[in-house]
């Protein structure tokens, strides 16, 4: 069954990525001004890390969704079980992405225009708000129907 400290994990993942949605969304109503350096460059780390979280905890969910011993044929998330993980990776790709034009331009260069960065800070924040929307609901799920999972030691998240 799925333990509490499992859904405390991935809670506590959701919320590190609700975060870093709020900051993307500040900043991206922020682009008409000037913004720090100090500012971009911590968006840039909060990506980095928030964003590995976000892999681990979708691979959790996956072997959850898909490997759980108490799966019937009834229960078959493994469709959207791949289609979720594929979306993170996806979500994570996009973020490598706009880390390095943040760190570029804390860095002093401006590579982006700013309503193409405000572009791609919003795309990533809608899209990680999905995700994380679907896997919570997939997560009461599953919690509710017994199912297995790994164990919470594989969603230590990184430090930043």
């Amino acid at each position: 069954m799925i333990e509490g400290s499992d859904a405390q994990t991935v809670s506590r993942v959701h919320d590190q990525q609700r975060r870093l949605c709020d900051d993307l969304e500040r900043l991206a109503d922020s682009l008409a001004a000037p913004v720090s350096p100090q500012t971009l460059s911590q968006v840039a780390r909060q990506l980095h890390s928030t964003m590995a979280s976000a892999t681990a905890a979708g691979q959790v969910l996956f072997q959850c969704l898909t490997r759980s011993p108490s799966l019937s044929p009834l229960d078959d998330f493994g469709p959207t079980a791949r289609r979720l993980l594929r979306e993170v990776e996806e979500d994570a790709s996009y973020a490598e992405d706009l880390e390095e034009i943040l760190m570029t331009m804390a860095g002093g260069a401006h590579p982006a225009c700013d309503e193409a960065l405000g572009f791609m800070a919003r795309s990533l924040f809608l899209a990680i708000r999905r995700r994380i929307a679907l896997e919570g609901e997939l997560f009461d799920l599953a919690r509710a129907r017994g199912l297995q999972s790994p164990a919470a030691e594989s969603l230590k998240t990184p430090t930043s």
